[in-house]
């Protein structure tokens, strides 16, 4: 990544780092090939020193061998982007708590006050949501749908209280609709401890 910024790897995306900053899953490690799995190598590289596994309180026990794995407790009122609602979709339907990009945007976004979204199957246009056609609406795309609406709702509330999301994806993109693009050689990321 540019500018020397930490990676977060989320869920399968930790198949295309070597050595991410963070690996944040809520799965078990699936050493299965990418697109569907978290790479070959997972194992070690959730063992690296360098490597910080993130996974949520409630799957926690899964990452047990992993020596540096922080749990992230998203029953917290204070850990999470909006304590309203923190784990349903508009409908009430309980789903956030285990996909892996909730819980990552939200840990995150206690961490730093700018987040660059970048290279992700939600970057990926609607009829083409994590490389699923759209005649193939499965519960898969479904899932990165409301992760969409997810993102564009705590968007809001994160630019109220002053942080950055900035999208680095190629159109068209859901994430290009409201987020304000990211441009190389702009240092955006500052920690907020």
């Amino acid at each position: 990544m540019a500018e020397g910024l930490p990676i977060a790897a989320v869920s399968t995306a930790t198949a295309l780092f070597p050595a991410p900053t963070y690996a944040i899953m809520v799965d078990a490690p699936n050493p299965r090939k990418h697109p569907r799995g978290h790479g070959e190598d997972i194992e070690d590289k959730l063992r690296r020193s360098d490597v910080i596994p993130v996974t949520c309180d409630s799957f926690a026990k899964r990452f047990n061998p992993y020596p540096n794995t922080v749990a992230f407790k998203t029953y917290t009122p204070h850990n999470v982007i909006d304590d309203r609602r923190p784990f349903h979709d508009g409908d009430g339907v309980a789903w956030v708590l285990n996909r892996s990009m909730p819980c990552a945007v939200q840990w995150l976004a206690k961490k730093f006050d700018c987040l660059i979204f970048c290279g992700c199957d939600l970057a990926e246009d609607k009829g083409h949501v994590g490389g699923i056609s759209g005649h193939h609406f499965d519960g898969r795309k479904k899932g990165m749908l409301r992760e969409v609406s997810l993102l564009r709702a705590w968007y809001k509330i994160i630019t109220d209280r002053g942080d950055t999301w900035l999208s680095w994806t190629p159109d068209p993109s859901p994430l290009n609709e409201f987020m304000a693009p990211y441009e190389p050689g702009r240092f955006a990321s500052t920690s907020k401890k």
